[in-house]
């Protein structure tokens, strides 16, 4: 939803992931496939080692995925970083793309 610098090329990923799980859930809803699109915060896992909490448990993400999928959720954000940003995302999209860029308020 917004770069995260310090992780830029992997945000353009997600940002390239992002639009094509729009696409596949086009495509494949005629078929019964649900594409749900998963935005998660630090992940407690060894590539986020350094980052300091909080960090998301890997079976709380695995259940969060798994309650999307029941409940019919096509964008999940799981986690208390997920939910911070994205509440600061809607609030002002700019705000939040320069606190990330300025390494200001997480």
């Amino acid at each position: 939803m917004s770069n995260y610098p310090p992780h830029g090329t992997f945000s353009a990923s997600k940002a390239a992931a992002l639009s094509l799980a729009q696409c596949l859930r086009a495509e494949m809803q005629p078929a019964g496939i649900r594409v749900v699109n998963v935005f998660p915060g630090p992940i407690d896992d060894e590539w986020n080692q350094t980052v300091p909490p909080p960090k998301m448990a890997p079976a709380a993400l695995a259940g969060a995925i798994v309650r999307a999928l029941v409940d019919g959720v096509e964008d999940v954000y799981p986690g208390d970083v997920a939910q911070e940003w994205l509440e600061r995302w809607r609030d002002n999209p700019k705000v939040l793309e320069r606190e990330l860029a300025t390494g200001g308020p997480r």
